[in-house]
């Protein structure tokens, strides 16, 4: 049975069943009759129409006209003679022609379009772009079109040709038909008209290719007096023609192609440099800008507390955070604030219970606020498991951390410097940033697969992040945070000199605050009001060791009895430095193709001299019906 035998069945079975309706009509008629009123005749059913695509095509042939410009780019025109065959009933209005704008990374620049029919008339049509694609939708919306259809669809394309190393070649490679259409075809054939004098550059080499996608399936190809001729036969849908023949190299001007533009190869790379410079010059400016005040450059050795700076404030202005939580709950213990307890049936952190022994109001505000944090509601008698699960103590003590720095700035310890910084090198990484995210979408289009066009965004937006950090301005010591600062530094030598150093200090005329030196217990407590400054300056062993000389005598004072021994104070304060007290985390605010894209997927190997495949070539395309 022939095609065309074979189409024309498939047609008529596609049409309304007119015939066999009128049978069923008849035969429940005479049902009714034979049985009286037992059954009722049955109305004939509707026509089933199919789809838009539900056709066939006789006949696809392109004539090219393959050109050079005078500047030796490749020039094309094109005429497609395109047969449908339509069903005889109301189905479509006619054809769809999808042309890739592309080969590969190249413009194929179309331009001229025309439509006629076999007699040269022309056919209604109007021009759209789906994705890659020009679509030329041809017929009238208002009009059916019924049996066979003859569509004359010229146009002309630019850089067309293009140089293949693996085989050292300028090829004309080039689908017919293409691999995006849904209709099978008859016939599928073509005649390539060499212009201007360009058989004198081939190079002998065509090859012909016919079916799916990547078919390697072989059709002839004839060399004419003009040109090239090659036709295939019975083409399943989605399935192509394609030719390649192949020119001297350097016959045709290669095209300039996108990927190779220096917008995808040196801008990444002035992008990233841009980005790590401005990061540097960030850098280099916290280092060499901003400073904190020198202070006076002489540390006097001090043996009383600095009255602003209790134990927690002065581990916040010395940068020893970690040390601000046991050096104030020690020095609150040796004031008798607080007493702290010690539970050896209990495992790590847990051990350490804290109580309040006095009534807050009777502290000043600072120190009170602090004991708000750690007590949650504060009151004699009250007592607290310094666990690290304790989410809830956590959270209060982060509020405290805060707190703290905050107490440095109101004093006006501690301040950050005006500066436009942040403002130039954010607005900068911060373009660079989105130029980086812009180029690397847009090599999805242009088709480039270079690892730096998704590489750069990452850094630049790395490089963003450290530059904001760099840049942003650090809270400095002024001149008084750097008095402060000194004086603390004063209590830390004065915390490391020889006893004998010490008692010398003790009586110097200097002094401002004379101690009798034969009064032991004076002396003790005044190396006990110090012992919270030892643990911000991690001497509190030491400290501990020169006070354990003296209870010795004077036995285990009441702040301490708590706890095991004496140096298990020293214990608490490593113990309680190390934990990472739990918080609570913050609440997240996040929550949780063109239609022809299978027409156009050029080869990067050439096919001229038999490696290449079907679909491999440019131009092609798809269409289908509407």
């Amino acid at each position: 049975m022939s095609t065309r035998q074979r189409r024309s069945e498939h047609l008529q079975r596609r049409r309304p069943p007119k015939k066999r309706a009128a049978s069923l009509t008849a035969l429940l008629a005479a049902a009714t009759v034979a049985l009286s009123t037992l059954l009722v005749a049955a109305p004939a059913p509707p026509p089933a129409y199919a789809g838009v695509d539900d056709f066939y095509f006789e006949s696809f042939h392109s004539d090219y006209y393959l050109g050079r410009d005078a500047a030796g780019n490749a020039t094309l025109r094109t005429v497609e003679t395109i047969v449908a065959v339509f069903p005889e009933f109301d189905q479509n209005r006619g054809i769809l022609r999808a042309i890739p704008l592309q080969y590969g990374d190249v413009d194929l620049e179309i331009s001229r379009i025309s439509v006629t029919d076999r007699f040269g008339d022309e056919h209604p049509w109007q021009r759209e772009t789906d994705g890659g694609f020009a679509v030329i939708r041809v017929g009238s919306a208002s009009r059916y079109v019924h049996g066979t259809q003859t569509y004359v669809v010229e146009y002309s394309q630019r850089n067309v040709v293009r140089s293949f190393s693996d085989t050292a070649s300028d090829e004309f490679y080039w689908d017919v038909n293409g691999t995006g259409w849904r209709q099978p075809f008859d016939r599928v054939s073509m005649t390539l008209h060499l212009e201007d004098g360009i058989d004198a550059d081939l190079t002998g080499a065509s090859a012909c290719y016919f079916g799916y996608e990547g078919s390697t399936d072989r059709c002839d190809i004839v060399r004419t007096a003009t040109g090239f001729e090659a036709s295939v036969s019975e083409l399943l849908p989605w399935q192509t023609m394609t030719i390649a023949v192949g020119f001297d190299p350097d016959a045709f001007v290669d095209p300039p192609i996108f990927r190779e533009s220096w917008v995808f190869t040196v801008l990444p790379w002035l992008l990233l440099i841009g980005s790590a410079a401005t990061w540097l010059f960030a850098l280099l400016w916290r280092v060499v800008k901003w400073r904190d005040h020198p202070g006076r450059g002489i540390i006097v050795p001090q043996y009383t507390p600095l009255p602003d700076a209790y134990p927690a404030l002065a581990a916040h202005l010395l940068d020893r955070k970690k040390a601000a939580l046991p050096a104030q709950l020690i020095d609150f213990a040796v004031n008798d604030v607080i007493k702290i307890r010690e539970n050896l049936e209990r495992l790590g952190d847990n051990r350490w219970e804290i109580e309040l022994l006095v009534d807050p109001s009777e502290l000043e505000p600072e120190r009170r606020k602090l004991l708000q944090y750690i007590f949650d509601k504060p009151s004699r008698g009250r007592r607290v498991t310094l666990a690290g699960a304790d989410r809830k103590l956590g959270d209060r003590l982060a509020k405290a951390t805060t707190e703290l720095e905050k107490r440095l700035s109101s004093r006006g310890w501690m301040a950050k410097p005006s500066s436009k910084l942040p403002r130039i090198t954010g607005t900068i990484t911060g373009w660079i940033v989105v130029i980086s995210i812009a180029l690397w979408a847009y090599s999805f289009f242009a088709e480039t697969d270079s690892p730096l066009l998704w590489i750069a965004p990452w850094a630049c937006f790395f490089l963003w992040i450290f530059t904001s950090g760099a840049a942003k301005p650090p809270y400095l010591l002024t001149e008084s945070g750097a008095a402060a600062r000194d004086y603390l530094y004063g209590i830390r030598d004065y915390l490391q000199l020889a006893e004998a150093d010490r008692i010398r200090m003790l009586q110097g005329p200097e002094t401002a605050e004379r101690i009798d030196v034969t009064d032991r217990q004076a002396v003790v407590k005044l190396y006990e009001r110090l012992l919270g400054y030892a643990v911000v300056f991690g001497v509190e062993r030491q400290w501990l060791g020169e006070l354990a000389k003296d209870y010795e005598q004077y036995g285990q004072p009441e702040w301490a009895k708590g706890t095991r021994t004496l140096y298990s104070i020293d214990t608490f304060s490593h113990s309680i430095a190390s934990t990472r007290f739990a918080v609570t985390p913050p609440v997240s605010t996040s929550s949780g193709g063109s239609s022809w894209s299978s027409s156009d997927s050029s080869s990067f190997s050439g096919g001229s001299s038999g490696g290449g495949s079907s679909g491999g070539g440019g131009g092609g395309g798809g269409g289908g019906g509407w």
